[in-house]
C-alpha cells in the first residue's frame, strides 16, 4: 500500500472532505496508470516518482523517472506542476567528495522542479534527515508553478559533473493539467 505523502492534518482534513462529500463530483478516486490519484474537487492530480540508483543507474545524463509501478511517468501535455517534495530513501555518493549534482524537471523546464545542486549538501540529499520530506520548487502557492508542458514529457532526473554510486529518492508531484 502507497503510504500518503501528505501530514497527518493534511490526511485528516482531506478525509473530512471526503467524507462530507454530497456531491459526485468532489470525490477522490484511486488509478493504477502512474497517476496516484485525482481530486475531482479541484482537479489536482498527485504522482508518485522514484529514482534508484540500483534500477536506473548513475551516469551523467537526464533520466526518465518511473512512477510505482516501475513505468515511466509523463507529465500530460498542457500540464503544470502545482507542489513537488520528495524524500531521500538511500544517501546519494559520488566517487570524488560527493560533487555530483542532482536537478529535476522536464525538457520545458529542465530545472524547474528541483535546481541543480551538489550532493554534498547533507540535508537534501541524505537519508533519514530530519527534514524530510523536503519541499521542492513548487509549494503549492501559483507564483511557484513550473512552466506549462508543450507535449506529454516525462520528469528527468538529471546527473551532472560525475556520476552517482549510490542514492533512492522517491519524488512526488502535484499537478494540473487545461487546455
Amino acid at each position: 500500500m502507497t503510504q500518503s505523502p501528505y501530514n497527518p492534518a493534511e490526511d485528516a482534513r482531506l478525509q473530512s472532505l471526503e467524507d462530507n462529500d454530497t456531491t459526485e463530483n468532489a470525490t477522490v478516486v484511486t488509478n493504477t496508470a502512474g497517476i496516484a490519484s485525482i481530486n475531482k474537487l479541484n482537479g489536482t492530480k498527485t504522482a508518485h516518482l522514484v529514482w534508484d540508483f540500483a534500477v536506473d543507474g548513475g551516469a551523467v545524463s537526464a533520466i526518465s523517472m518511473l512512477d510505482s509501478d516501475g513505468v515511466v511517468f509523463s507529465l500530460p501535455n498542457n500540464s503544470y506542476i502545482t507542489k513537488s517534495y520528495y524524500e531521500v530513501i538511500t544517501t546519494f555518493t559520488s566517487p570524488t567528495s560527493d560533487i555530483a549534482s542532482v536537478s529535476l524537471g522536464h525538457a520545458d523546464d529542465a530545472a524547474g522542479i528541483f535546481a541543480a545542486e551538489t550532493i554534498t549538501n547533507a540535508t537534501a540529499w541524505d537519508a533519514l534527515s530530519p527534514n524530510f520530506p523536503l519541499a521542492c520548487i513548487q509549494t503549492g502557492v501559483i507564483s511557484t508553478t513550473t512552466v506549462k508542458t508543450t507535449a506529454a514529457r516525462p520528469i528527468l532526473f538529471t546527473i551532472a559533473v560525475e556520476a552517482i554510486t549510490a542514492g533512492k529518492m522517491h519524488l512526488f508531484l502535484e499537478y494540473v493539467t487545461t487546455e
